[in-house]
């Protein structure tokens, strides 16, 4: 597998363009942000922050050790033991440390699970009788995977994933208008003059005029910009039930929790910061024709939603289907 770097350091798997890729077996997106905070493009992460991916980590190590029946070891007493510091950690940090300590550990949790469900959808596709156990990693299992991934970013990089949703600067997400886009190339966001002085260092470096892109695209020296879907963050960020308009979320659909035949269709759909929340279908006929595993789910103008029992995601109303279309990962 060859690796792919763009013009500040970031790497992607060359076959698919992800910072993480399941198929390919990389995971570049720690060391991605690490090149975007050394770059200048964005702030450093807080001391809060980077407490909560080690939580995140030891969790799903003694997860892992313990489904291996492995509790007597020194790599779980280890694990179990800088745990416990961390949880003395956060009995001194402030309010908003710890709301920092939330957030990532939300997010860096919510990618795990992600990861777990796909890999556990192919597995069950795989190998229907496993029953949870081991499954073989052969070419099959990869296409499967590589079926089911997707590709929500295919060609698309560095850049040109200026996300106008979020500041560039401080990763708040916001609705467009209270974000402010940068004047010359209009690619990326910011909060305020502050955080736009604050990233300018970094981000002259990669940017380019409307103009300029305009005459690179004509010349076929670059490629044209894709539009980015919503991840569910940001669409959370529009309000409880107001409608994003002018928008659209690109979904995965990885995991089907419908609980049984005949019953409302409920789908686990990934966003592209691989974060998995559910769609559920309350529209007349209470599914989606093609909505199933391994599916690209759009959605326009989409509303954010929480459900009765706490959980959160999206729910399809009649007048939503015609905004709504399905078709194949690799189409």
């Amino acid at each position: 597998m060859t690796v792919h770097s763009d013009e500040i350091g970031r790497l992607y798997c060359d076959a698919h363009r992800q910072a993480r890729c399941n198929v390919c077996m990389m995971d570049f997106e720690k060391i991605n942000a690490q090149q975007e905070q050394q770059a200048g493009l964005t702030r450093e992460d807080t001391a809060a922050e980077l407490l909560a991916e080690d939580e995140s980590n030891l969790r799903a190590g003694l997860k892992f050790m313990e489904g291996n029946k492995d509790r007597s070891s020194e790599n779980y007493n280890f694990h179990v033991m800088k745990l416990k510091e961390i949880i003395l950690k956060k009995l001194s940090m402030s309010e908003a440390e710890l709301e920092q300590f939330r957030v990532r550990l939300e997010k860096c949790d919510g990618k795990k699970r992600a990861n777990y469900a796909a890999l556990s959808s192919v597995a069950s596709k795989v190998a229907p009788s496993s029953s949870g156990g081991s499954v073989e990693i052969d070419d099959h299992f990869l296409k499967e995977l590589e079926k089911l991934e997707g590709n929500l970013t295919t060609g698309v990089k560095g850049e040109e994933l200026g996300d106008k949703l979020t500041c560039s600067w401080c990763r708040t997400v916001a609705r467009p208008e209270k974000l402010s886009k940068c004047g010359r190339c209009k690619k990326v966001s910011y909060c305020g003059k502050d955080c736009q002085a604050k990233a300018w260092k970094g981000h002259k470096k990669v940017c380019v005029s409307r103009s300029a892109q305009a005459q690179a695209q004509a010349q076929g020296d670059a490629p044209k910009r894709k539009k980015l879907s919503l991840t569910w963050e940001q669409l959370e960020a529009y309000g409880m039930g107001i409608p994003a308009d002018g928008k659209f979320i690109e979904l995965q659909v990885i995991v089907d929790e419908t609980l049984c035949r005949g019953m409302r269709q409920v789908m686990g759909c990934r966003d592209r910061d691989g974060i998995i929340k559910r769609i559920a279908c309350y529209n007349d006929a209470q599914s989606l024709p093609g909505f199933e595993i391994g599916k690209t789910f759009k959605w326009k103008n989409p509303r954010f939603h929480c459900f009765m029992d706490g959980s959160t995601g999206a729910r399809v109303e009649e007048e939503d289907v015609p905004n709504i279309s399905i078709r194949s990962s690799y189409s």
